[in-house]
């Protein structure tokens, strides 16, 4: 289990944003597909208590359990959510993809 710090910008300058995140200290590692897979009852029992279940596969494939953020910040035009995660890798996503269907 751990914490992931999510942070969102709203802009329509890419340009400025990437200048600014490079000012930051921030550095451009390398571009990554992910393709990622949503689960939840017909109802929305976990969209409704703010919980997300994903199965995420990229360079890796990850079955993942986010709580609602613990803390919520905004500053400067941009939010910060930090969210309690579990995860786990997988090495057959097909398989775990029919078993949560």
């Amino acid at each position: 289990m751990g914490l992931e710090q999510e942070v969102k910008f709203v802009c329509s300058d890419f340009d400025r944003l990437r200048r600014s995140l490079t000012d930051s200290g921030a550095r451009y590692e390398h571009k990554v597909f992910e393709h990622n897979r949503v689960y939840d009852t017909a109802q929305g029992s976990l969209r409704e208590v703010g919980k997300l279940l994903r199965l995420r596969v990229a360079e890796r494939a990850v079955l993942c359990l986010k709580t609602p953020p613990k803390s919520r910040e905004e500053d400067h035009g941009y939010q910060v959510k930090t969210w309690e995660e579990t995860q786990t890798r997988i090495s057959d996503p097909s398989a775990m993809h029919s078993l949560l269907q």
